[in-house]
């Protein structure tokens, strides 16, 4: 819970007439090369075998695609949760190896983008995942899903740790 705290705690500001943050997860490091990480991350058919958050998402991989996410809430536990809520957004960064995001805009009142970026390590690959909020919504957003997006952002990076240093072989 307390990860859960200090991620929330950061707070909004209020930039050129909206209120503007984001929710970032702590990073997770992996043992494994960032292209290793990069294709378990964009195998969006398997993410049903491993995903605890994004219990399915589907995408076609061009940018302004549609990105159709299926999301469990936490708890997470030992056992896979049904999809709860199903959310269209659309493909904003697609660089291949080191970083995708999606999101969408709401008129004024809310605008969302989440991140998965991937940094080379001496060890392996930094996982680091977040969401950026912009619009007059953004704090009543924030209040009602944020902590249950974290929670979904952490069990998500850990899970992708745990499946590619399942699948991937010893540096």
């Amino acid at each position: 819970m307390s990860e859960s705290k200090t991620a929330l705690q950061a707070g909004f500001t209020w930039t050129r007439g909206t209120w503007v943050g984001e929710l970032r997860a702590p990073p997770v490091d992996i043992a494994a090369q960032p292209e290793r990480v990069w294709d378990v991350l964009v195998d969006f058919d398997a993410y049903p075998d491993w995903n605890p958050f994004n219990r399915g998402l589907t995408c076609a991989g061009e940018l302004g695609d549609s990105v159709v996410l299926d999301v469990a809430w936490a708890p997470y536990g030992d056992t896979l949760k049904p999809t709860e809520l199903t959310i269209t957004e659309r493909l904003t960064v697609w660089e291949s190896g080191r970083c995708l995001a999606y999101g969408e805009r709401y008129g004024p009142f809310h605008e969302t983008e989440r991140r998965h970026l991937l940094t080379a390590t001496p060890t392996g690959t930094r996982y680091e995942t977040w969401e950026a909020w912009h619009g007059w919504l953004t704090p009543l957003v924030s209040r009602m899903y944020g902590r249950r997006i974290l929670a979904g952002f952490i069990a998500g990076g850990h899970a992708l740790r745990d499946r590619v240093e399942g699948l991937a072989a010893p540096l």
